[in-house]
C-alpha cells in the first residue's frame, strides 16, 4: 500500500513537472511571437489593447486630421489672448461658436436622411462642426463676420471630406 501511494505521489509530482514545462515554453513561445497569440489565450486587458490599435490603424486619418484641426485653434487662441490679453473673452466666444454650430449639423445630417434616405452623420462632421464653430466663433471676435463664417465652413468641410474619402471612397 506505501508503495502505490508512493507511486501516486510521483505521478502528480512528474504531471506538474511536465505541465510546468509545457506552460513556461508557451509562455516564451508567445512572448517571442506575440502575433501568433490566439484570442483565447489572451488576457482582457491585451485583447482590448489589440481592439484599440485596430482602431487606431483604421482611423488615422481621422486622428491626423484632429490633431491638425486642433493645432490650428490652438494657434488661433494663442493669437486671440495675445490680441486681447486674456484667454476668458476667447474661450467662451469659442465654446459658444462651437455649441451653435453643433444642432446645425444635427439639423442637416436629418434633412440629408429625409432627403435621401441614408443617414450619413458621423462623428468626425460633429467634431469638425464643433471644431469650425469655434474657430470661427473666436475669429468673430479678431475679424469680421466673412472670415470667421470662412474658417468655420473650411473647418467643417475639411473633416467631412476627409471622413468621406476614407470610409466611403473619394467624392
Amino acid at each position: 500500500m506505501n508503495n502505490i501511494n508512493e507511486y501516486i505521489s510521483d505521478v502528480v509530482t512528474i504531471d506538474q513537472n511536465a505541465a510546468d514545462a509545457i506552460n513556461k515554453s508557451k509562455d516564451d513561445f508567445y512572448d517571442k511571437y506575440e502575433y501568433l497569440k490566439p484570442d483565447i489565450e489572451k488576457s482582457w486587458l491585451e485583447e482590448k489593447w489589440d481592439s484599440a490599435c485596430e482602431w487606431c490603424k483604421e482611423n488615422w486619418q481621422s486622428i491626423v486630421s484632429v490633431f491638425v484641426t486642433i493645432v490650428i485653434v490652438v494657434g488661433i487662441v494663442i493669437l486671440s489672448i495675445s490680441t486681447f490679453g486674456t484667454a476668458i473673452p476667447v474661450i467662451a466666444v469659442g465654446v459658444v461658436g462651437a455649441i451653435v454650430v453643433i444642432p446645425g449639423q444635427l439639423i442637416s445630417v436629418i434633412i440629408s436622411c429625409a432627403i435621401t434616405g441614408d443617414w450619413d452623420g458621423n462623428w468626425q462632421s460633429y467634431i469638425g462642426s464643433a471644431i469650425g464653430g469655434f474657430a470661427g466663433g473666436v475669429l468673430l471676435l479678431l475679424t469680421n463676420p466673412i472670415a470667421a463664417c470662412s474658417a468655420e465652413a473650411t473647418i467643417s468641410t475639411f473633416f467631412w471630406r476627409k471622413s468621406w474619402k476614407y470610409h466611403w471612397g473619394q467624392k
